[in-house]
């Protein structure tokens, strides 16, 4: 659980909190609920190691991050 708010903590950092609808640890997995135009997938830096499209959702995977964008 520390691993994960450190992980938290470095995202948002570069991020401004506000940015995100969303923000939770579910089964271990940080997970960043955010608008599309709010935020900047560049910004946050991480190299995704997948990246999924659900109908009006772009699902960014990495480790134990996600990042859903609507």
């Amino acid at each position: 659980m520390k691993t994960n708010l450190r992980k938290l903590a470095l995202i948002l950092r570069k991020v401004d909190a506000s940015k995100f609808f969303s923000i939770s640890i579910y089964n271990g997995s940080i997970v960043l609920g955010a608008f599309e135009q709010d935020v900047l997938i560049d910004d946050l830096n991480i190299n995704w190691d997948s990246v999924e499209y659900d109908l009006d959702l772009t699902i960014f995977k990495k480790n134990n991050v996600k990042l859903i964008v609507s």
